[in-house]
């Protein structure tokens, strides 16, 4: 009897439909922070508390740990925010579980003053489709290496990084992704689901463009980076 061909269809497919109507009825929050204690981050993970000890031998300040707060149990991820000695470069360590999926990401930021910023992640995360984020992932980096790529690609792009302002950080983020959420509704990518606007979903064409412009693409960027998949990660031991 031969192979029937359609089999080789079932796995792609059913995991397209999964993807995108994950991200059809996934509500993005934008205000899901509270602040808490600087240790619930180190305790999160082994990966955590690598991060933090490499931040601090780099010379970053801690700005704050925060905690998400979203009134249920599965969502329990932490987030450590850490600023570079020239004041340009905001370290975002993240840990913990959201959704029951274990986080262990660190995104290193810049921004300019038309509101663009400039990342380098050690792991893939949700896509940009504004414009607004030029982000480059450098697969299971620690931090030190991390820092000198996104050194590099501040000097190579010319991007003039401002100086992170002082005071209340977590606001700050939530103001930048608002400002994204704004780009992607008057793109027609997301609408809101409260009245506030702090909350939304991707529409059928954002989840569309998230998969075949987002999903497709970190997939072929990871390819390229398969000799980095043996590297231990902070806190392996």
């Amino acid at each position: 009897m031969p192979y029937p061909w359609y089999l080789d269809l079932i796995i792609p497919v059913g995991f397209f439909i999964l993807f995108f109507m994950t991200c059809c009825l996934e509500k993005q929050h934008i205000k899901q922070y509270i602040a808490c204690e600087d240790a619930k981050l180190s305790s999160a993970s082994p990966y955590c508390h690598a991060v933090v000890q490499q931040a601090g031998s780099l010379g970053f300040q801690n700005l704050g740990t925060f905690a998400q707060d979203r009134k249920s149990k599965i969502y329990t991820a932490v987030m450590g925010y850490w600023l570079s000695p020239d004041g340009k470069t905001l370290a975002r360590i993240a840990g913990g579980k959201t959704a029951k999926i274990n986080i262990r990401r660190t995104t290193l930021i810049s921004y300019d003053a038309n509101g663009r910023q400039l990342e380098t992640a050690d792991d893939f995360a949700g896509v940009d489709l504004t414009g607004i984020v030029n982000r480059e992932v450098l697969m299971r980096a620690h931090l030190p290496e991390l820092y000198g790529r996104h050194q590099e690609r501040l000097a190579a792009l010319a991007f003039d990084a401002r100086l992170f302002p002082h005071g209340d950080i977590l606001a700050f983020n939530e103001n930048m992704e608002m400002a994204r959420y704004s780009q992607l509704k008057q793109m027609g990518l997301a609408k809101p689901v409260n009245r506030e606007e702090t909350i939304w979903n991707y529409t059928v064409r954002g989840a569309w463009l998230n998969y075949f412009q987002g999903f497709r693409k970190q997939l072929e960027a990871a390819k390229l980076q398969r000799e980095r998949v043996k590297m231990k990660r902070p806190g392996d031991a």
